[in-house]
């Protein structure tokens, strides 16, 4: 038996299996930060922490000798707790389509929410720096009209390109703003979104992360960080009562920008 513990769920290989499938189907959508960065791993569950390379100031140890400490990254443990009801878990075993795991999908969408946050956003207690704000360049405010906002983006795609960062470029847009980008029309009927497309070109693309606001380009050929993973994201098992079954979604991760100067980051509009 593993630290997951399914082995004491209530649970059958089948209903296991179609419950993955649910969980790996909106982490496939979710995780929009694995597509930008560079990632390692899974490294392992032992692994605690990362060498950044860098080192302290020469310390004083007596009897002649002197010592650095090497500076460490630690990784986050996550856990998403969710719970299903036992005749869910049966009805899935039997093979029904429209079974009840909303509380699994909506789960899974928080885990990517959280790892999708660190590459982008950051976590200060978990001593991660996050895109947003490790760019570089100075941060820009998005225009408060949005019909304009293809005109701030061409700017910032070419400061990159002024500056020698290699494409593909990508366009990461938080929820609002994408969905903005959406509904408002040009002259010609079509979505302001559309000219973002022609914009970062055949190579590039438009990400949509739920879990910021605002906007970042990217020149991703600058390989702008790294999502290390020490355990992927994997269910587990947290108990059960005569009604329900509870599980966890866990991995453990951390992420290291090593191209500050490909990023260019946009606040939402004040």
């Amino acid at each position: 038996m593993n630290h997951q513990m399914l082995e004491l769920a209530p649970i059958t290989t089948t209903a296991l299996d179609a419950l993955r499938d649910e969980i790996h189907e909106v982490l496939g959508l979710g995780l929009s930060a694995r597509r930008l960065v560079d990632v390692i791993g899974p490294l392992g569950r032992d692994t605690a922490a990362l060498s950044t390379g860098r080192r302290g100031p020469t310390l004083d140890l007596g009897n002649g000798g002197t010592g650095r400490i090497r500076h460490t990254q630690p990784l986050l443990e996550v856990s998403v707790p969710f719970s299903i009801a036992r005749t869910t878990l049966d009805d899935l075993d039997r093979g029904v389509a429209d079974a009840d795991v909303d509380n699994a999908r909506d789960a899974a969408r928080r885990l990517a929410a959280i790892e999708d946050g660190a590459v982008f956003c950051g976590i200060d207690e978990a001593g991660i720096d996050g895109l947003q704000r490790s760019a570089a360049h100075e941060q820009r405010h998005l225009p408060a009209d949005v019909s304009v906002t293809p005109r701030a983006i061409a700017k910032a795609l070419n400061l990159l390109q002024r500056e020698e960062i290699p494409g593909p470029y990508v366009v990461v847009l938080g929820q609002t703003l994408h969905d903005d980008l959406i509904s408002t029309f040009d002259d010609t009927g079509h979505p302001i979104l559309r000219h973002l497309t022609r914009l970062v070109g055949e190579e590039g693309r438009i990400e949509r992360a739920s879990s910021m606001d605002g906007a970042l380009v990217l020149g991703l050929g600058g390989h702008v960080g790294t999502l290390s993973i020490g355990s992927d994201v994997a269910l587990s098992y947290a108990g059960h009562d005569d009604v329900d079954v509870k599980f966890r979604l866990e991995e453990s991760l951390t992420f290291q920008i090593h191209a500050d100067d490909a990023v260019v980051a946009f606040n939402p509009a004040s």
